[in-house]
């Protein structure tokens, strides 16, 4: 009576060419009545089938004889086409192994594993790919979408056969399970705020890749109102940047951190205050800071946007000589700064100087704007279809010593340049 089983379900090792028996007589396959071992379906040759009938090595044979190791090593015969003489599969003979996983054909290195289908296996060095939500920050109760992005180890064509095992964590629905493309993106919702993770269980043919996601973090209690202000717009070298956090609200939950990023916390009593030192004149800096709550919410607000000025070297000089007060006109580029320095010799007179400017629109269908500054604080604003004149403000009065004013800053839109000129 034949009796025939597939080699993942055997407790001995078999080599298809041969059977060695225990008293060291070799069986050759044959057709005859007896044990047989088939060995068939393994993608080598589809439908080639190997018997071998031993019906003397196994009489008498008793079980406790018979020493498995936890695997037999299958060499099909030299005649294949697909293989070379040094191919292997590795075939387990775990009793609770129900699938078979082969190779690809035309590999003489590739070995194969017979495991419990339900196992989760990995090839490591292959890039499987990747799975993210959108938005990354979310609300309670807004729509995650979840998606996967195929590694360069996944073929296209396979993502339509694959199955798709979704679970999010404290999501809901918390998992799903879609077989085909439409598993490759999947929604869901979250009514707790924190960070969530997801985990994809990506099945195509009997082999399990887990995948994990990056989180998505959903906010708790909005946090509002937040602005950042710069100390000073156009702050001078020698006193560096400073911008501070005001007005944040957050309803049913505490302020708790400001994790700045382009400046730094100089006072950790006052987090809310962030410091940057400025090497030269000409640097821009508009850092930003997240302010978060204890309800797992966090905003990121972005400062006001300041250009470095340097006192010592500024970009446009008026000049006091003696007691006269000159009205020397300098073309001033947009974020330009003037200083007005030199000495005041009259004792009896202290007039009160002003900068004026003028300015010209390349383009009278767009205008222009102006604002002017004096160690940040506005002197004058103004517009104009077809450009302005005179706009600008007191600056200070001089006396009798060294005058020095500096920081009087312009900035404009509409032009190039504009014409500033120092009077009283």
């Amino acid at each position: 009576m034949n009796k025939k089983f597939f080699a993942g379900m055997m407790t001995c090792g078999i080599a298809v060419s041969f059977w060695a028996c225990g008293s060291g007589d070799i069986c050759k396959p044959s057709g005859d009545d007896g044990l047989i071992g088939t060995v068939e379906g393994f993608g080598v040759n589809p439908g080639y089938v190997t018997e071998v009938n031993c019906p003397a090595c196994f009489a008498g044979v008793s079980s406790s004889a018979v020493k498995p190791s936890s695997s037999s090593v299958f060499r099909p015969p030299q005649s294949s086409s697909s293989y070379s003489s040094s191919s292997e599969i590795i075939v387990n003979l775990s009793s609770s192994s129900s699938s078979i996983n082969i190779p690809p054909t035309g590999s003489s290195s590739s070995t194969g594993t017979v495991g419990s289908s339900s196992s989760a296996q990995t090839q490591p060095g292959n890039d499987l790919g990747s799975c993210s939500p959108k938005p990354a920050i979310a609300e309670i109760g807004e729509d995650v979408v979840w998606s996967y992005t195929r590694g360069t180890a996944v073929q296209s064509s396979q993502l339509t056969k694959a199955t798709y095992g979704w679970t999010f964590d404290d999501g809901t629905p918390s998992s799903v399970s879609v077989i085909g493309a439409n598993g490759i993106s999947q929604r869901t919702k979250y009514t707790t705020s924190g960070d969530h993770g997801a985990q994809l269980l990506l099945s195509m043919g009997n082999t399990v890749y887990p995948i994990t996601c990056s989180p998505v973090h959903v906010n708790g209690a909005a946090i509002t109102g937040c602005k950042c202000t710069a100390a000073d717009k156009k702050p001078d070298v020698s006193a560096g940047a400073s911008w501070s956090v005001t007005g944040c609200s957050s309803v049913g939950a505490d302020i708790v951190g400001y994790e700045w990023n382009g400046a730094t916390v100089a006072d950790p009593t006052t987090p809310n205050v962030a410091v940057l030192a400025l090497a030269e004149k000409g640097i821009t800096a508009a850092p930003t800071v997240r302010v978060s709550n204890n309800d797992h919410s966090y905003v990121d607000v972005t400062c006001d946007e300041i250009v470095s000025v340097d006192s010592t070297s500024p970009d446009y000089v008026f000049e006091i000589v003696g007691n006269q007060i000159k009205s020397e006109k300098l073309a001033v580029k947009n974020e330009g700064c003037m200083i007005i320095k030199g000495s005041w010799t009259d004792t009896w007179n202290s007039p009160t100087v002003k900068v004026l400017c003028d300015g010209t629109a390349a383009d009278q269908s767009v205008g222009m704007t102006f604002t002017m500054t004096y160690n940040s604080k506005e002197i004058a604003t103004g517009s104009g279809t077809w450009g302005f004149s005179n706009l600008g403000g007191e600056i200070g009065k001089v006396t009798a010593g060294e005058v020095s004013f500096t920081n009087i800053c312009v900035t404009f839109t509409g032009a190039e340049t504009i014409t500033c000129s120092m009077t009283n």
